[in-house]
């Protein structure tokens, strides 16, 4: 399987978390914050493997891409970083106790629209042009090299 098809079924399955977060971020409080505590976890492990993968892999060829400008490829980083920020934010609004604790759901709302937001532009600009620019055999290749690692 080609990286970008793994990274892409990354952002499925991210989404899946997502819409289940944000169903019980638009119902009343008291909410069940075990549950949200476990969502929550579970989806901070899988966007932060998630990026060290394009970071570690898939960023640094990239960066070689004639048709992709550094300042481009130094925004993915970035925006990395912001949403690891919104994550810690999320998780330490789920995992207070009082009056703080009754922000997650604005919280879950910037990450969300981040994380969409940086996927959009993946999945329209940056796949395809790897897809173009390092070619199948070297994406699946790069496949492989996650499995190992």
């Amino acid at each position: 399987m080609k990286f970008t098809d793994r990274l892409i079924s990354d952002h499925r399955s991210i989404r899946k978390q997502l819409e289940t977060l944000a169903k019980t971020a638009d119902q009343p409080a008291p909410w069940d914050w075990t549950r949200i505590r476990q969502r929550t976890g579970l989806l901070t492990r899988i966007v932060v493997t998630h990026a060290q993968a394009e970071e570690a892999l898939l960023f640094p060829l990239m960066r070689e891409c004639p048709k992709i400008p550094r300042v481009d490829m130094d925004h993915y980083v970035e925006e990395h970083q912001a949403i690891v920020k919104y994550l810690s934010r999320l998780e330490d609004a789920v995992g207070a106790v009082g009056p703080g604790s009754r922000l997650w759901p604005q919280d879950f709302s910037l990450l969300e629209k981040a994380l969409e937001k940086h996927f959009k532009r993946e999945e329209e600009q940056l796949f395809p042009l790897a897809e173009e620019f390092l070619g199948a055999e070297r994406l699946e290749t790069l496949s492989l090299q996650w499995d190992a690692q």
